[in-house]
C-alpha cells in the first residue's frame, strides 16, 4: 500500500514543477509591469530603438526580431543559456536569461549610449548568468548612428535582413516616437 501511495505523487511531480515555473514567470511579468508604471525605470523607446540598431551593426545583437511582432528582441547568445533583450512600447528594455530549468530576467534603467544601468533592486545574476556583463556590453556599443541609418547600415552589413531593417526603420519613423 505505501507504493501505491508515492506513485500518485512521482506522477505530479513534472505537473508541480511546471505549475511553479508559470507562476514564476506570472509573478516576473507582474513585477515588469509594475515597473512599466514608474517612468524614472524606463529606458525610452528611441533610445533602445537605436541602441538595437547600432549592436546589430556591431554583431552584439546576433538575431533581431521583426519590428512587426508584439515585442522587440535582440538575441545576445546563440546557445543554452539563452540570453537577449527584450522591449516594445509598453514593456521597458530588460534582459532575459532562459535556461533549461531556470528562467529570469532584469529591467535596465538609465539611457543609453553609457549610461544603462540594472533598475532599482533587479537580480545581478540570473541561471549563474552575470546580466551586468551584458548591461557593460550594451553600454560599450557606440552611437555611430542614428535609429533609422543604424539599421541601414545593419542591411548594408548583411547582419539583418530588408524585412527587418525595414519594418525598424518604420518604428523609428513612426511620427509618435519620432525617433533620431
Amino acid at each position: 500500500m505505501l507504493s501505491t501511495s508515492h506513485k500518485p505523487i512521482k506522477r505530479s511531480l513534472p505537473m508541480l514543477k511546471t505549475s511553479l515555473r508559470h507562476a514564476r514567470m506570472l509573478i516576473s511579468g507582474f513585477a515588469l509591469s509594475f515597473l512599466v508604471a514608474s517612468p524614472a525605470f524606463a529606458v525610452t523607446t528611441c533610445e533602445a530603438l537605436t541602441l538595437y540598431g547600432n549592436a546589430a551593426v556591431t554583431g552584439l545583437c546576433k538575431t533581431l526580431s521583426p519590428g512587426t511582432q508584439n515585442l522587440w528582441v535582440c538575441g545576445l547568445t546563440d546557445a543554452n543559456p539563452d540570453v537577449h533583450s527584450t522591449f516594445n512600447r509598453a514593456t521597458p528594455l530588460h534582459i532575459t536569461v532562459r535556461a533549461t530549468v531556470c528562467e529570469g530576467a532584469s529591467v535596465l534603467a538609465g539611457a543609453w549610449p553609457n549610461a544603462l544601468t540594472l533598475g532599482i533592486d533587479q537580480p545581478v545574476n540570473i541561471c549563474n548568468v552575470n546580466v551586468q556583463n551584458y548591461v557593460a556590453r550594451f553600454n560599450a556599443v557606440p552611437q555611430t548612428y542614428g535609429c533609422q541609418a543604424s539599421f541601414v547600415q545593419a542591411q548594408a552589413l548583411g547582419r539583418i535582413t530588408p524585412a527587418i531593417a525595414t519594418s525598424y526603420i518604420d518604428l523609428c519613423n513612426d511620427p509618435v516616437l519620432n525617433c533620431p
